[in-house]
């Protein structure tokens, strides 16, 4: 009797096992960029992270918790220090900090919000002293695994505004999907493939393993690349 449960219990880890494997294997790793704007418009200046917002996702379950797809917690707050890390050590671009940003609202009195009112959102740009500002919205962001196979996705938009007001100096909006990722690392990967685009596009080259058009410029204003 309890051979037979052994050997029941082993076709059972050995076809989730198989499962996984396909499973894994199913997913693709592809990256997607599109923008539209002049990135070299972007002033010198302080800029900061002002504006996040995230599309609520929920939890997926299936059978006994056997695979789940998992929406970032605290996506807005998240995505915001990523941004700026990246905007700052991908794009040359002088960016604050969040915890900068923190700490000069608090000191002039100011709740950190990342959903402010055009009016607030005018008041932070004045305290701040910023020549630009960052705004961004994020329309997924998940991290899902089965067994010892994982995978994360995002999809964004990032666009940046002179504080003088007027439309979007420029704007960039990227999905990306890897296999073996965790959601923060596939976010900093996708940030930094999209501002890399944002500078070779300006600079006249191709994006990041984009299809390079006449003398070496992008066919389109998006790319698209599936890794291995």
């Amino acid at each position: 009797m309890r051979g037979k449960t052994l050997k029941r219990l082993g076709r059972l880890l050995c076809a989730s096992a198989l499962a996984a494997l396909a499973w894994g294997c199913a997913v693709r790793n592809y990256v997607t960029i599109e923008g539209s704007g002049d990135f070299a418009a972007t002033p010198e200046g302080r800029s900061a992270v002002l504006e996040v917002t995230a599309r609520p996702t929920g939890v997926a379950r299936t059978g006994k918790s056997t695979w789940a797809v998992v929406q970032t917690p605290n996506a807005e707050g998240s995505f915001a220090e990523l941004l700026a890390h990246a905007a700052r050590a991908d794009a040359a671009m002088d960016v604050m900090l969040p915890v900068d940003v923190a700490e000069a609202l608090d000191v002039a009195g100011i709740e950190p919000t990342l959903q402010p009112s055009p009016e607030q959102l005018e008041r932070l740009v004045a305290t701040l002293g910023c020549d630009s500002y960052l705004t961004a919205e994020v329309t997924e962001w998940r991290y899902g695994y089965l067994f010892f196979s994982s995978w994360a996705a995002i999809e964004c938009q990032v666009t940046c505004r002179s504080s003088a007001g007027g439309g979007p100096l420029w704007q960039v909006r990227v999905r990306r999907q890897a296999r073996g990722m965790s959601d923060r690392e596939v976010a900093r990967l996708a940030l930094s493939e999209a501002f890399a685009w944002l500078r070779g596009a300006d600079a006249g080259s191709a994006p990041p393993n984009g299809p390079p058009g006449p003398a070496g410029r992008p066919q389109a204003a998006s790319a698209e690349a599936h890794a291995p």
